[in-house]
């Protein structure tokens, strides 16, 4: 249509980085697309799906993708159109959606947000073997932080049903960390802002650090009263598997961090 391809007309920046597996067809649809979403961005694509849309239900049918594909002059054939569909869909329910898009299309994590993932993992991972089990997530995650949550679209609850539901697909109970990079790549696909996905993980797996407004806020602050008499607040750094009603624990994880003739803390600070 007229307003479809206006749509087209007006999408016309260049990214800034595109990945490329070396495909005649996966590479030129992500080249094309990228062009015609403002450098990658998750608004810009978001736009491109709606454009391909017919029925408004923010996810795409094959035939949904082929018409897509000719309105921005991709020239594929049917077995292109499956090939292209079949790497999109990655659950392989039949349907293209919002997330499934971007995370196919745009450029590849950062390496600050996976280094940032892999701090977190590490964190989890205790004794270094790759593995996590489920259960310890679900335990230790602070749902409160996801950006849905904070949005005020899903409950926590719901994040954590979802949450284990992504990563215990096969139902072993154990989250390796290829596994975890790949859910936050799922995540960060409708996260444009670093700062903001920074800020993201370090308060849901309280991890300590950060500048500015990627400051971490969940960690543990406490009272602290010295044996000399002064006084202050002082944060609890990476407090993740911390008992927070134990003061035991919390003055034996501070004197780990150097924190010295502690008299007494309060948590209530």
């Amino acid at each position: 249509s007229q307003k479809k391809q206006r749509g087209v007309n007006e999408m016309t920046e260049k990214p800034s980085q595109i990945k490329k597996s070396g495909d005649s067809v996966i590479d030129p649809c992500r080249q094309r697309m990228l062009e015609r979403s403002a450098n990658g961005g998750f608004n810009g694509l978001r736009r491109l799906l709606r454009l391909m849309d017919d029925n408004a239900d923010n996810k795409l049918t094959p035939q949904e993708l082929a018409d897509g594909c000719k309105l921005f002059q991709l020239d594929y054939s049917t077995a292109d159109i499956e090939k292209l569909f079949k790497f999109l869909d990655r659950d392989r329910n039949g349907y293209v959606s919002l997330t499934e898009f971007i995370r196919g299309l745009r450029p590849e994590m950062s390496m600050r947000r996976k280094n940032l993932v892999l701090k977190a993992y590490g964190l989890l991972d205790v004794n270094g073997d790759n593995t996590v089990t489920m259960d310890e997530l679900k335990e230790l995650y602070d749902a409160t932080q996801h950006p849905q949550v904070i949005a005020g679209k899903k409950t926590v609850d719901e994040i954590i049903i979802e949450f284990a539901a992504t990563w215990d697909k096969d139902g072993d109970g154990i989250v390796t960390q290829c596994e975890f990079m790949d859910y936050y790549a799922d995540i960060g696909a409708n996260i444009d802002n670093d700062d903001y996905f920074e800020l993201m993980m370090r308060n849901a797996w309280h991890m300590s650090g950060g500048e500015g407004a990627c400051r971490n806020t969940s960690c543990l602050r406490v009272l602290v009263t010295y044996k000399d008499g002064r006084s202050q607040v002082v944060e609890v750094k990476d407090d993740i598997r911390l008992n927070r009603k134990d003061d035991d624990a919390i003055i034996k994880k501070l004197e780990e961090q150097g924190i010295e003739n502690i008299k007494k803390i309060e948590t209530h600070a």
